[in-house]
């Protein structure tokens, strides 16, 4: 039983990050609303000198400037990502005509919206490392004026606090890094399933969308054909035309050809082959007679 609440556990991490790094966010903050000195753990304390303490306090410092660097390269990568994801509207449209049913359409829209949501996500974490989280604790002047022992003391104590300043740092960074990977996850699915040669009904991607079925023949469509049909409603007279020309004769040399025809009365050129008697159609467009 706690195998699966632990495989549940880094599923639910996984697909939502923010579990990890909000409770890591609150434990850190108390650390540093309660601050305590780095000398409190160094059994003898006396032995680090005040040169120390003052090195050590530097990496902290150095440390914020490279995790806010960090935090600049996201935002770099945020921007290419969200161009890639304004240009989903193509996507869809692809997605929709090589697939009819709804699922799939519905499942790939969901996936844009996560993409985007992670993304957005991702810019303001990466927003808070550089405005909120742009805060370092210093050193007292008062302390180096009220001796060696109170200047270590407040050494102890920023050196301290800028670590667990640090760590919320990394933890922003890092859970940025971990929504632009479920972002990119969900643009590939996305881009894997309006790429792909097969539509969910078995269909090659030239032969979707519809068919008609006669008593004659079976007619199938290429995805341009489909367009073309959609948006000037030609279909009856393509399909006329087909079995005008194939009744003719048009056929009989060669079978398994393409055969090109001109259906004069709708002014339109139509490329079709047929293979038994399914008739499939890979091109309508118009022509003009001088």
């Amino acid at each position: 039983m706690s195998k699966v609440l632990d495989a549940i556990n880094k599923c639910l991490v996984l697909v939502i990050p923010f579990i990890e790094y909000y409770k890591a966010d609150k434990i850190l903050r108390k650390k540093i609303e309660n601050p305590q000195s780095i000398l409190d753990d160094v059994d003898n304390p006396n032995a680090i000198s005040i040169d120390i303490l003052k090195g050590q306090y530097a990496d902290a410092i150095y440390a914020k400037d490279k995790l806010e660097d960090k935090a600049k390269t996201n935002l770099i990568g945020i921007t290419i990502a969200i161009t890639l994801i304004t240009g989903a509207s193509g996507i869809l449209s692809t997605v929709y005509e090589n697939y009819t049913h709804p699922i799939i359409s519905g499942i790939v829209f969901v996936l844009l919206i996560l993409a985007t949501i992670y993304m957005i996500a991702a810019g303001i974490l990466s927003f808070k490392v550089l405005v909120d989280e742009n805060r370092i604790h210093t050193v007292s002047l008062n302390s180096f004026a009220a001796g060696e022992t109170a200047l270590r003391e407040d050494y102890g104590e920023c050196i301290s606090q800028n670590r667990n300043r640090n760590l919320i740092r990394n933890n922003c960074n890092y859970t940025s890094y971990i929504c632009i990977r479920n972002a990119l996850a969900c643009l590939f699915v996305v881009l894997f399933l309006s790429a792909i040669p097969y539509a969910a009904t078995g269909n090659s991607a030239t032969d979707k969308a519809y068919t008609n079925d006669f008593s004659e023949y079976s007619f199938v469509y290429s995805s341009s054909a489909v367009a073309y049909i959609k948006d000037y409603e030609v279909q009856d007279s393509v399909e006329i035309a087909i079995k005008q020309a194939v009744n003719s004769g048009v056929l009989n040399k060669d079978k398994t050809a393409l055969i090109g025809i001109n259906d004069s009365n709708n002014s339109l050129f139509i490329k079709f082959s047929m293979d038994n008697r399914v008739i499939t159609v890979w091109l309508i467009e118009p022509y003009t007679t001088p």
